[in-house]
C-alpha cells in the first residue's frame, strides 16, 4: 500500500492530475500541531502548461479536505 492519502483530479471523466498528502504532527511548546506534506504531484502530459494552475487548485482543495478529515480522526 502506498503512503499518504491520494487526491485525483478528474476532468471530463478523465484523470488529469494526482497528489498525495502525508499527515504528520509537529511538537511546539508542548503541543502537537497537525501538519503534513504533499508528494507525488503529477499532471498529465497533454494538460501541462494549459491547466496546471486549475489542476493545482483542485488538488489543493482536495488535500485541504483530506488534512482536515485526517486530523479530526487522530
Amino acid at each position: 500500500m502506498l503512503g499518504g492519502n491520494h487526491t485525483l483530479v478528474i476532468e471530463d471523466d478523465e484523470l488529469i492530475g494526482h497528489a498525495s498528502v502525508v499527515k504528520r504532527r509537529m511538537l511546539h511548546g508542548g503541543k502537537a500541531l497537525p501538519s503534513g506534506y504533499i508528494e507525488g504531484v503529477a499532471v498529465r502530459g497533454d494538460r501541462r502548461r494549459r491547466v496546471t494552475a486549475r489542476c493545482s487548485t483542485k488538488v489543493s482543495e482536495g488535500v485541504n479536505k483530506l488534512v482536515s478529515v485526517l486530523h479530526r480522526t487522530r
